[in-house]
């Protein structure tokens, strides 16, 4: 692992539903990360889907679910600001950031660069704040109507995800250090 390399292309003019659900910043919490699969390949794509498709809509009322998409190529794209609560957890929206990657990881594993995507986001989040990083699932019962849920699923393990951010996270702090002129 080396530090984080990220870069960020907002796409929250794109996605936004006009629908604004401010929240105040000191009662997120959590990074919640979702999969999701056949949608589309970008925020916009899976946003209007969201919003248009009413076998979609269903499931968040016709507004965008996630703060965050990660694509398969790596590639993270912002879809909401951090300040709106988005509804992807249920009873856990107020406190998560969600994050959504691309693609189905009941069945495969993320690409290489996506995982180095999910992680430099997480790593940059949580040295905004300390946030606990959870996968959907994991919040039990009271974050899903789906009792046989697998989000993300087993081939995006959270344990390794949460192993490879601290990585990132201390290596990140001791290069900030460096950078500023103090040797160890």
């Amino acid at each position: 692992m080396d530090v984080v390399n990220l870069q960020v292309i907002n796409r929250i003019a794109e996605c936004s539903d006009r629908t604004v659900r401010r929240r105040d910043l000191s009662a997120v919490s959590r990074i919640i990360v979702h999969r999701i699969d056949g949608l589309g390949e970008s925020a916009i794509e899976i946003c209007d889907r969201f919003q248009t498709d009413p076998d979609v809509a269903k499931y968040t009322g016709g507004e965008n679910p996630y703060h965050f998409f990660i694509l398969r190529s790596g590639q993270v794209e912002q879809a909401c600001p951090l300040v709106e609560m988005t509804y992807h957890a249920r009873r856990f929206n107020l406190a998560g950031i969600g994050v959504a990657c691309i693609g189905d990881f009941r069945k495969h594993e993320p690409p290489q660069e996506q995982w180095r995507s999910l992680v430099d986001l997480c790593a940059v989040l949580r040295i905004w704040r300390e946030l606990v990083i959870v996968g959907h699932t994991e919040l039990g019962s009271s974050a899903t109507s789906d009792p046989s849920k697998e989000c993300p699923g087993r081939y995006l393990p959270i344990s390794g995800l949460i192993q490879d951010v601290q990585v990132v996270e201390r290596l990140t702090r001791e290069r900030s250090v460096v950078d500023c002129g103090i040797i160890f």
